[in-house]
């Protein structure tokens, strides 16, 4: 049997401008969430580097990422480097609460993870009934229909496949 979560968890009885607001984030916000340990498995520097393309055509996004690991540092710096740093908010390890809130307040969900056994974040993603962008790896292929429950990303390493993945939901209404 596979991993699972309870659904109801994140029915929360709040709209997204409330999580936004809990969040202290600005209404009209595109935002691009990732949640994970911040190391080379999940992929976080595949979405850094494709944060510059996404935000040259969504000037209005943020990269709100959640998690903690040995690449944070690095990645923050990496922010900087690429002139992204004011579309970059870096959270840390937030409590479950707060977990669901993020997501709600979220327009898209980004696992760019190179391997990715199960994939338990997808889950809440589509809990939180927010769209969510996975590299076509492992679990994630079992989890998500590409054009159904996602979209797939073929080659995460591909700065503008992912970046490209990333705008089409955040400015397709259907999807």
């Amino acid at each position: 049997m596979y991993n699972g979560i309870n659904i109801s968890e994140f029915d929360l009885n709040i709209d997204k401008k409330t999580a936004r607001n809990i969040l202290g984030l600005e209404e009209d916000l595109k935002i691009v969430l990732f949640i994970g340990r911040i190391v080379e498995q999940k992929g976080i520097q595949y979405l850094i580097g494709a944060s510059p393309n996404v935000i040259s055509k969504i000037k209005n996004c943020l990269f709100l990422i959640i998690g903690e690991g040995w690449l944070l540092e690095s990645m923050k710096r990496k922010v900087y480097e690429l002139g992204v740093n004011n579309h970059f908010k870096f959270l840390g390890h937030v409590s479950d609460e707060m977990l669901k809130v993020s997501i709600k307040a979220s327009d898209v969900l980004v696992i760019p993870s190179i391997y990715e056994p199960f994939g338990i974040v997808a889950l809440e993603g589509m809990a939180g009934r927010i769209p969510i962008v996975v590299s076509a790896t492992g679990g994630l292929k079992e989890i998500v229909e590409d054009g159904v429950d996602g979209i797939y990303v073929n080659d995460v390493k591909n700065s503008e496949e992912l970046s490209n993945a990333i705008v089409r939901i955040l400015t397709d209404k259907e999807l």
